[in-house]
């Protein structure tokens, strides 16, 4: 299950498409390394995927998820 910060983080990409840890961390008053752990975490979870520049975007699965946390 997702903390509540990881839902943030989840919920803003799906909101901008895209970003990498130092769009979420700026977004999201966190460190880089916080904002980067929790974008690793939910790629291993399968609900993002990487993208060029280590940007994250939701994957199939993250978009499935998104329709039933809205």
């Amino acid at each position: 299950n997702l903390s509540p910060r990881q839902k943030k983080v989840f919920l803003l990409i799906g909101e901008m498409g895209e970003a990498g840890p130092s769009t979420v961390a700026g977004e999201l008053k966190t460190s880089l390394s916080t904002a980067y752990r929790d974008l690793v975490t939910l790629e291993d979870e399968g609900l993002l995927e990487c993208v060029e520049g280590g940007k994250r975007r939701l994957s199939r699965k993250g978009i499935k998820y998104l329709s039933t946390i809205l």
